[in-house]
Protein backbone atom coordinates (compact mmCIF):
# COMPACT_ATOMS: atom_id res chain seq x y z
CA UNK A 1 0.00 0.00 0.00
CA UNK A 2 0.97 3.38 -0.90
CA UNK A 3 1.54 5.80 2.17
CA UNK A 4 1.46 9.42 2.42
CA UNK A 5 4.40 11.49 3.49
CA UNK A 6 5.71 11.27 6.90
CA UNK A 7 7.42 13.98 9.55
CA UNK A 8 5.72 16.72 6.91
CA UNK A 9 6.57 20.42 8.49
CA UNK A 10 5.59 24.19 7.81
CA UNK A 11 7.75 26.55 6.11
CA UNK A 12 7.10 30.31 5.91
CA UNK A 13 9.07 32.17 3.34
CA UNK A 14 6.24 35.23 3.00
CA UNK A 15 3.97 37.36 5.41
CA UNK A 16 0.73 36.06 5.15
CA UNK A 17 -1.02 36.08 3.21
CA UNK A 18 2.17 36.15 0.27
CA UNK A 19 1.66 39.21 -2.41
CA UNK A 20 1.20 36.34 -5.77
CA UNK A 21 -2.08 34.94 -3.04
CA UNK A 22 -3.12 38.41 -2.32
CA UNK A 23 -3.13 38.90 -5.78
CA UNK A 24 -5.25 36.58 -7.02
CA UNK A 25 -7.89 37.09 -4.02
CA UNK A 26 -8.16 40.38 -5.25
CA UNK A 27 -9.05 39.05 -8.70
CA UNK A 28 -11.79 36.35 -7.28
CA UNK A 29 -13.04 39.24 -5.16
CA UNK A 30 -14.36 41.22 -8.17
CA UNK A 31 -16.68 38.10 -8.93
CA UNK A 32 -17.22 36.02 -6.49
CA UNK A 33 -20.43 35.82 -4.14
CA UNK A 34 -19.53 36.25 -0.19
CA UNK A 35 -20.56 33.61 2.18
CA UNK A 36 -17.75 31.14 2.12
CA UNK A 37 -15.97 29.36 5.33
CA UNK A 38 -14.80 32.06 7.37
CA UNK A 39 -11.38 30.55 8.45
CA UNK A 40 -10.46 30.66 4.42
CA UNK A 41 -10.86 34.58 4.09
CA UNK A 42 -9.49 35.10 7.36
CA UNK A 43 -6.40 33.53 6.32
CA UNK A 44 -6.28 35.19 2.75
CA UNK A 45 -3.86 31.95 1.12
CA UNK A 46 -4.32 30.67 -2.33
CA UNK A 47 -3.92 26.98 -2.14
CA UNK A 48 -1.00 25.65 -4.72
CA UNK A 49 -1.14 22.03 -3.97
CA UNK A 50 -1.88 19.55 -1.40
CA UNK A 51 -0.50 16.56 -0.08
CA UNK A 52 -0.89 14.67 3.24
CA UNK A 53 -0.98 17.03 6.34
CA UNK A 54 0.63 19.97 4.71
CA UNK A 55 -1.51 22.55 2.42
CA UNK A 56 1.03 24.60 0.42
CA UNK A 57 0.10 28.57 -1.32
CA UNK A 58 1.15 29.87 -4.51
CA UNK A 59 3.97 31.51 -2.53
CA UNK A 60 5.77 28.70 -1.30
CA UNK A 61 4.23 28.77 2.28
CA UNK A 62 3.86 25.53 3.33
CA UNK A 63 1.02 24.83 6.63
CA UNK A 64 0.43 21.76 8.38
CA UNK A 65 -3.80 21.76 7.74
CA UNK A 66 -5.24 20.73 11.31
CA UNK A 67 -8.62 21.68 9.29
CA UNK A 68 -8.87 18.32 6.72
CA UNK A 69 -11.19 19.84 4.14
CA UNK A 70 -14.00 20.12 7.15
CA UNK A 71 -13.29 16.87 7.92
CA UNK A 72 -13.06 15.42 4.40
CA UNK A 73 -9.49 14.58 4.10
CA UNK A 74 -9.66 11.35 6.25
CA UNK A 75 -6.59 9.82 4.36
CA UNK A 76 -4.62 13.15 4.34
CA UNK A 77 -4.64 15.50 0.81
CA UNK A 78 -4.15 13.94 -2.32
CA UNK A 79 -3.22 10.05 -1.55
CA UNK A 80 -1.59 8.16 -4.37
CA UNK A 81 -4.07 5.88 -3.82
CA UNK A 82 -6.87 7.62 -4.03
CA UNK A 83 -5.61 9.85 -7.40
CA UNK A 84 -4.53 7.13 -9.09
CA UNK A 85 -8.60 5.37 -8.46
CA UNK A 86 -9.52 8.99 -9.67
CA UNK A 87 -7.62 9.23 -12.74
CA UNK A 88 -7.89 5.98 -14.27
CA UNK A 89 -11.37 6.40 -13.48
CA UNK A 90 -11.80 9.88 -15.22
CA UNK A 91 -9.90 8.39 -18.27
CA UNK A 92 -12.21 5.57 -18.63
CA UNK A 93 -16.44 6.76 -18.04
CA UNK A 94 -17.62 9.40 -16.00
CA UNK A 95 -21.52 8.82 -16.20
CA UNK A 96 -23.32 8.88 -12.85
CA UNK A 97 -26.91 7.03 -14.25
CA UNK A 98 -26.03 3.50 -15.10
CA UNK A 99 -24.16 0.82 -13.25
CA UNK A 100 -20.49 0.71 -13.25
CA UNK A 101 -18.17 -1.51 -12.00
CA UNK A 102 -16.65 0.74 -9.42
CA UNK A 103 -20.16 1.32 -8.36
CA UNK A 104 -21.28 -2.09 -7.31
CA UNK A 105 -17.62 -2.40 -5.93
CA UNK A 106 -18.46 0.86 -3.90
CA UNK A 107 -21.69 -0.29 -2.52
CA UNK A 108 -20.21 -4.05 -1.12
CA UNK A 109 -17.48 -2.01 0.49
CA UNK A 110 -19.97 0.75 2.08
CA UNK A 111 -22.02 -2.64 3.16
CA UNK A 112 -19.32 -4.33 4.75
CA UNK A 113 -19.69 -1.46 7.28
CA UNK A 114 -23.10 -1.49 8.09
CA UNK A 115 -23.55 0.58 11.24
CA UNK A 116 -26.57 -1.84 12.39
CA UNK A 117 -27.70 -5.30 10.85
CA UNK A 118 -30.13 -5.09 7.94
CA UNK A 119 -28.69 -1.32 6.97
CA UNK A 120 -27.21 -1.96 4.03
CA UNK A 121 -29.35 -0.29 0.91
CA UNK A 122 -27.38 2.58 0.10
CA UNK A 123 -28.49 5.33 -2.38
CA UNK A 124 -25.57 8.02 -3.25
CA UNK A 125 -25.89 11.87 -2.88
CA UNK A 126 -23.27 14.64 -3.98
CA UNK A 127 -23.65 16.85 -0.65
CA UNK A 128 -24.19 16.52 2.83
CA UNK A 129 -27.49 18.22 3.31
CA UNK A 130 -28.61 16.34 -0.20
CA UNK A 131 -28.26 13.42 1.94
CA UNK A 132 -30.10 14.84 4.70
CA UNK A 133 -32.85 15.81 2.88
CA UNK A 134 -33.35 12.64 0.93
CA UNK A 135 -33.13 10.40 5.00
CA UNK A 136 -36.00 13.20 5.43
CA UNK A 137 -38.00 12.32 2.38
CA UNK A 138 -38.00 8.60 3.33
CA UNK A 139 -38.85 8.61 6.86
CA UNK A 140 -41.74 10.64 5.88
CA UNK A 141 -42.71 8.05 3.06
CA UNK A 142 -42.10 5.61 5.64
CA UNK A 143 -44.00 6.04 8.18
CA UNK A 144 -46.87 8.45 6.64
CA UNK A 145 -45.76 10.71 9.21
CA UNK A 146 -44.54 14.25 8.98
CA UNK A 147 -43.33 16.05 11.83
CA UNK A 148 -39.45 15.56 12.94
CA UNK A 149 -37.03 16.10 15.97
CA UNK A 150 -33.70 17.85 16.30
CA UNK A 151 -31.55 18.60 18.90
CA UNK A 152 -30.12 21.84 19.92
CA UNK A 153 -26.40 22.79 18.85
CA UNK A 154 -26.81 19.97 15.97
CA UNK A 155 -25.89 21.34 12.26
CA UNK A 156 -27.33 19.40 9.08
CA UNK A 157 -26.51 21.56 6.08
CA UNK A 158 -28.42 24.95 4.94
CA UNK A 159 -31.32 23.56 2.72
CA UNK A 160 -34.60 24.72 3.68
CA UNK A 161 -35.32 21.58 4.95
CA UNK A 162 -31.97 20.95 6.68
CA UNK A 163 -32.10 24.32 8.10
CA UNK A 164 -35.39 24.02 9.59
CA UNK A 165 -33.73 21.45 11.83
CA UNK A 166 -31.58 23.79 13.47
CA UNK A 167 -31.19 26.59 16.07
CA UNK A 168 -28.73 28.47 14.07
CA UNK A 169 -27.91 32.20 12.93
CA UNK A 170 -27.88 30.72 9.14
CA UNK A 171 -31.55 30.65 9.23
CA UNK A 172 -32.00 34.17 10.06
CA UNK A 173 -34.39 36.37 7.87
CA UNK A 174 -34.79 32.88 5.68
CA UNK A 175 -38.65 31.92 7.53
CA UNK A 176 -40.87 30.45 7.85
CA UNK A 177 -39.22 27.53 8.07
CA UNK A 178 -40.52 24.04 6.57
CA UNK A 179 -43.03 23.39 9.36
CA UNK A 180 -43.53 20.26 11.55
CA UNK A 181 -39.70 20.48 12.88
CA UNK A 182 -39.32 20.40 16.87
CA UNK A 183 -36.00 20.87 18.86
CA UNK A 184 -35.06 19.28 21.64
CA UNK A 185 -31.60 19.89 24.26
CA UNK A 186 -28.58 17.67 23.20
CA UNK A 187 -26.79 16.66 26.22
CA UNK A 188 -24.05 19.22 26.57
CA UNK A 189 -22.61 18.65 29.88
CA UNK A 190 -19.98 20.79 30.02
CA UNK A 191 -22.66 23.70 29.31
CA UNK A 192 -25.81 22.02 30.38
CA UNK A 193 -29.49 23.81 28.97
CA UNK A 194 -31.13 23.26 31.83
CA UNK A 195 -28.22 23.89 34.33
CA UNK A 196 -27.50 20.75 35.93
CA UNK A 197 -24.67 18.76 36.73
CA UNK A 198 -24.15 15.28 35.15
CA UNK A 199 -24.43 12.11 36.31
CA UNK A 200 -26.85 13.69 39.66
CA UNK A 201 -29.12 15.08 36.78
CA UNK A 202 -30.00 11.42 36.09
CA UNK A 203 -30.44 12.67 32.45
CA UNK A 204 -33.12 15.09 32.89
CA UNK A 205 -33.13 16.30 29.17
CA UNK A 206 -34.16 13.13 27.93
CA UNK A 207 -37.26 13.53 30.42
CA UNK A 208 -37.86 17.00 29.39
CA UNK A 209 -37.70 16.28 25.54
CA UNK A 210 -40.30 13.18 26.64
CA UNK A 211 -42.76 16.05 28.21
CA UNK A 212 -41.65 18.94 25.93
CA UNK A 213 -42.80 16.93 22.66
CA UNK A 214 -45.75 15.40 24.11
CA UNK A 215 -47.17 18.71 24.64
CA UNK A 216 -45.62 20.43 21.06
CA UNK A 217 -45.99 18.07 18.37
CA UNK A 218 -48.97 16.87 16.61
CA UNK A 219 -48.35 13.54 17.67
CA UNK A 220 -47.23 12.38 14.33
CA UNK A 221 -43.54 12.37 14.48
CA UNK A 222 -41.32 10.75 11.60
CA UNK A 223 -37.93 10.46 12.69
CA UNK A 224 -35.65 11.57 15.55
CA UNK A 225 -32.35 12.91 14.18
CA UNK A 226 -29.19 13.71 15.55
CA UNK A 227 -24.94 13.32 15.36
CA UNK A 228 -23.98 10.89 17.93
CA UNK A 229 -21.68 13.50 18.81
CA UNK A 230 -21.73 17.26 17.99
CA UNK A 231 -19.01 18.58 15.50
CA UNK A 232 -19.90 22.30 14.58
CA UNK A 233 -21.37 22.78 17.96
CA UNK A 234 -17.57 22.23 19.46
CA UNK A 235 -17.10 18.96 20.07
CA UNK A 236 -19.69 17.89 22.03
CA UNK A 237 -19.76 14.16 23.31
CA UNK A 238 -22.87 13.28 25.00
CA UNK A 239 -23.04 10.71 28.16
CA UNK A 240 -22.78 7.18 26.93
CA UNK A 241 -26.52 7.07 28.27
CA UNK A 242 -27.83 9.98 25.99
CA UNK A 243 -27.83 8.29 22.66
CA UNK A 244 -29.65 4.72 23.47
CA UNK A 245 -32.57 7.51 25.82
CA UNK A 246 -32.95 9.04 21.94
CA UNK A 247 -33.61 5.55 20.60
CA UNK A 248 -36.19 4.89 23.22
CA UNK A 249 -37.81 7.93 22.95
CA UNK A 250 -38.06 7.00 18.99
CA UNK A 251 -39.46 3.95 19.68
CA UNK A 252 -41.68 5.43 22.25
CA UNK A 253 -43.41 7.74 19.51
CA UNK A 254 -43.29 5.55 17.10
CA UNK A 255 -40.37 7.20 15.25
CA UNK A 256 -37.05 5.87 12.64
CA UNK A 257 -33.86 6.60 14.39
CA UNK A 258 -31.75 8.91 12.29
CA UNK A 259 -27.79 9.34 12.59
CA UNK A 260 -26.22 12.01 11.13
CA UNK A 261 -22.43 10.68 10.98
CA UNK A 262 -20.88 13.36 8.16
CA UNK A 263 -18.62 14.32 10.91
CA UNK A 264 -18.79 10.62 13.17
CA UNK A 265 -18.53 8.61 10.15
CA UNK A 266 -15.09 6.74 9.03
CA UNK A 267 -13.32 6.05 12.08
CA UNK A 268 -12.97 10.30 13.04
CA UNK A 269 -14.19 8.76 16.82
CA UNK A 270 -12.14 5.50 16.95
CA UNK A 271 -14.83 3.63 16.09
CA UNK A 272 -16.20 3.02 12.25
CA UNK A 273 -19.44 4.65 13.32
CA UNK A 274 -19.96 7.65 15.88
CA UNK A 275 -23.38 5.45 17.19
CA UNK A 276 -21.25 2.32 17.85
CA UNK A 277 -19.69 4.15 21.09
CA UNK A 278 -23.32 2.87 22.67
CA UNK A 279 -24.27 0.31 20.54
CA UNK A 280 -27.41 2.22 19.17
CA UNK A 281 -28.23 0.38 15.77
CA UNK A 282 -30.02 3.54 13.50
CA UNK A 283 -32.89 2.76 11.19
CA UNK A 284 -30.79 5.18 8.99
CA UNK A 285 -27.73 7.22 8.35
CA UNK A 286 -26.70 9.78 6.80
CA UNK A 287 -22.93 9.88 5.35
CA UNK A 288 -20.85 12.06 3.70
CA UNK A 289 -17.15 14.63 4.33
CA UNK A 290 -14.78 11.44 4.99
CA UNK A 291 -16.98 9.34 2.90
CA UNK A 292 -15.04 10.24 -0.51
CA UNK A 293 -11.78 11.29 0.87
CA UNK A 294 -11.90 14.60 -0.32
CA UNK A 295 -14.23 14.05 -3.77
CA UNK A 296 -18.07 15.05 -2.79
CA UNK A 297 -20.32 12.11 -1.95
CA UNK A 298 -22.75 11.60 0.42
CA UNK A 299 -24.87 8.95 0.57
CA UNK A 300 -28.21 7.33 2.79
CA UNK A 301 -27.76 3.77 4.35
CA UNK A 302 -30.99 2.17 5.60
CA UNK A 303 -32.79 -1.41 5.31
CA UNK A 304 -34.92 -3.08 2.83
CA UNK A 305 -38.40 -2.74 4.23
CA UNK A 306 -37.79 1.26 4.57
CA UNK A 307 -36.09 2.06 1.42
CA UNK A 308 -38.87 -0.04 -0.59
CA UNK A 309 -41.61 2.03 0.24
CA UNK A 310 -42.93 4.37 -2.65
CA UNK A 311 -42.53 7.09 -3.93
CA UNK A 312 -39.29 7.47 -2.41
CA UNK A 313 -38.49 3.93 -4.56
CA UNK A 314 -40.39 4.83 -7.59
CA UNK A 315 -38.17 5.21 -10.65
CA UNK A 316 -36.00 8.89 -10.52
CA UNK A 317 -37.81 9.51 -6.91
CA UNK A 318 -34.63 9.24 -4.74
CA UNK A 319 -32.05 10.19 -7.49
CA UNK A 320 -29.21 12.63 -7.80
CA UNK A 321 -27.91 14.11 -10.95
CA UNK A 322 -24.07 13.26 -9.93
CA UNK A 323 -25.10 10.28 -6.86
CA UNK A 324 -23.64 7.13 -8.18
CA UNK A 325 -20.67 8.65 -11.06
CA UNK A 326 -18.09 6.41 -11.49
CA UNK A 327 -15.63 9.06 -10.22
CA UNK A 328 -17.03 9.28 -7.18
CA UNK A 329 -16.97 5.38 -6.44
Amino acid sequence: MINQPKNQKQEIRTAIPGPRSRELREREDKHLAPGLQGFALMAGIVVDRARGSTVTDVDGNTFIDIIGGIGVCGLGHSHPSWVKALQEQVGQASVGSFTSRARVEFMERAAEHRPAPGVHRVQLYSSGAEAVESALRLAKCYTGKYEFVSFWGGFHGKTMGTLSLMGSTFKEKLGPMVSGCHMAPYASCYRCPLKMKYPSCSMACLDFAREQLKTTTAGSIAAFILEPMQGTAGNIIPPKEFLPGVRDLAKEFGALLICDEMITGFGRTGKFWGCQHTLVEPDMVTMGKQFGGGFPVSAIMSRDEIVNVKPWSNHSGSSSSYGGNAMAS
